[in-house]
């Protein structure tokens, strides 16, 4: 079977387009490729002409005319993503395929409002609301166009949907008909070579962005109760240098709390993660809101690992995360509940364990990279027929 692969930033990237600075979507889609490809499928991998990398718009790539040739097209990303498949596919005669892997942000919030107010949209509905939330923050998309043109496109033009957990099938799916048809296939996840049996330290571990919808400033608030019970306990927070503002920021509420001597601050992210995992006790990662990518890799590399995740109910956390079975999972904003599960965890050892112990095979059971690729491979066949 030959395989056109388009993932819109590799395509935006050039020629040159590197692993390191992909986001996930991007890597998953290089993952993937090549196990098409270790498996006997031919793959073609879209890439620009362009030389140096540029940011692809809607308009830009409807007036590119690009066709290709092959058996079936993958796509992988947002929604909105698709639309550019659903183009290409069109045009060139071919099945599409798309994998729908993460969504704006904004858009998820005004989901969960929609769904607490129990005025979930009609499918079609729904998806136009979600480009119209989208298309606020890109002024290069046209608000005007007709929104049965675009959702016409985007239903019509796409043979086979897959979404990478649950919670996107029921955000941008609303009817049950539609769902009962879209296969879930979470992403692929890398395992850490060597799981630490040594009994590590009192240490929590944060991870990722110190962007505030990830709860950094929530976690740091419930430490302030956490080291009054435990004085011996730290918090790890692994980051990257982004916004000096923010860094400021965070320093600032720590000061504010007189952690300094309970909260080290490391900027080593990425470099040696399952490392940082190791050498910690217990991950918190309490989101404010869904990440665009849903499920979050922080929280699957924490469960790859095999230690104790502590989250929000938020998103597709809940449907990774069993509350009391393979972590905990604690009310958003709730700094109460917060500090105790993570004295609970960290004075319970027995049950930390088995948390990780379930959260571990789990992910060894949804989240293999073999496991991924074979049931995408499955439903391009299916749909190049």
């Amino acid at each position: 079977m030959e395989i056109v692969i388009f993932e819109r930033e590799i395509y935006s990237g050039g020629p040159k387009v590197s692993d390191k600075r992909l986001l996930i979507t991007g890597k998953q889609v290089l993952r993937l490729s090549q196990i098409f490809r270790d498996m006997g499928h031919e793959v073609k991998l879209l890439v620009s002409e362009r030389k140096k990398p540029h940011s692809l718009n809607f308009f830009e790539f409807i007036n590119l005319g690009e066709r290709v040739d092959g058996d079936v097209i993958y796509s992988r990303g947002s929604p909105f993503c698709g639309l550019f498949a659903a183009i290409l596919g069109r045009r060139s005669g071919l099945p599409v395929v798309h994998c729908i892997d993460h969504l704006n942000a904004s858009t998820q919030i005004s989901i969960e409002e929609l769904r607490l107010a129990k005025l979930m949209p009609t499918e079609g509905e729904g998806f136009y609301r979600y480009l119209k939330l989208l298309f606020r923050t890109n002024p290069l998309v046209n608000l005007d166009l007709p929104k049965q043109i675009l959702v016409e496109i985007f239903y019509s033009h796409i043979h086979r949907f897959i979404v990478s957990c649950d919670y996107i099938g029921e955000c941008v799916f609303k009817s049950v008909r539609h769902k009962e048809n879209i296969p879930t296939i979470y992403p692929g996840i890398d395992f850490p070579q060597h799981i630490s049996v040594v009994d590590p330290p009192n240490v929590v571990l944060f991870f990722g962005s110190l962007f505030s919808g990830r709860g950094v400033f929530d976690l740091i608030q419930s430490f302030s109760k956490v080291v009054k019970r435990d004085r011996k306990v730290k918090l790890l927070i692994s980051t990257y240098h982004s916004h000096e503002q923010t860094e400021k920021l965070v320093r600032y509420i720590i000061a504010k709390h007189g952690l300094e001597d309970s909260i080290i601050l490391d900027f080593t992210y990425r470099d040696h993660i399952f490392q940082l995992i190791n050498q910690s006790r217990l991950v918190c990662i309490p989101f404010r809101f869904p990440c665009s990518a849903q499920p979050p890799f922080t929280i699957l590399e924490a469960m790859a690992a095999a230690r104790p995740i502590i989250t929000t109910n938020v998103g597709a956390n809940r449907e990774i995360v069993a509350d009391g079975e393979t972590g905990s999972l604690v009310e958003i904003g709730d700094i109460n509940q917060l500090s105790d599960k993570i004295i609970f965890l960290l004075h319970n050892t027995d049950i930390a364990e088995e948390f990780s112990r379930k959260a571990r095979a789990l992910i060894q059971e949804k989240c293999s990279w073999d496991f991924a690729a074979r049931n995408t491979l499955k439903i391009l066949y299916e749909a190049s027929k």
